[in-house]
């Protein structure tokens, strides 16, 4: 348990929690791309996109979530005092949850970026 003056960073849960932004965005941005090209075929054959559609709000509710963490995470995160331990893991934390954030935010709009082919695009065009 921990009291009102200790940073959620300084709890063992805390120090994992703080990565959460590098790992869930990329992640969401990975299984959006493998799992639009897995329904393309189906999309095809069934002549509807929903469900591409569907995966692209998931994962871009993952990333956004992701993010939203990391950037409440940063703000927790607020240095204790000069030069103590306290504000050095706070420091560190700050910058693992800002470029958590930035990340996330790169993620989403890849997703965004893999999404333009979904409208602009029948899903049965081949290339010849």
């Amino acid at each position: 348990m921990r009291n009102d003056n200790e940073s959620i960073v300084q709890t063992r849960i805390g120090s994992l929690v703080i990565w959460e932004g590098w790992l869930f965005g990329p992640v969401a941005w990975a299984a959006h791309q493998n799992m639009s090209y897995g329904l393309t075929y189906w999309a095809c054959e069934a002549g509807t996109r929903w469900p591409i559609f569907l995966v692209t709000l998931l994962a871009l509710g993952v990333a956004i979530t992701a993010g939203y963490v990391s950037w409440r995470l940063r703000q927790s995160a607020a240095p204790a005092g000069a030069g103590d331990d306290r504000t050095m893991a706070a420091t560190r934390a700050r910058f693992v949850t800002t470029v958590g954030v930035l990340i996330c935010a790169i993620s989403g709009t890849g997703i965004l970026v893999e999404t333009i082919p979904v409208l602009m695009l029948d899903a049965c065009a081949r290339a010849t």
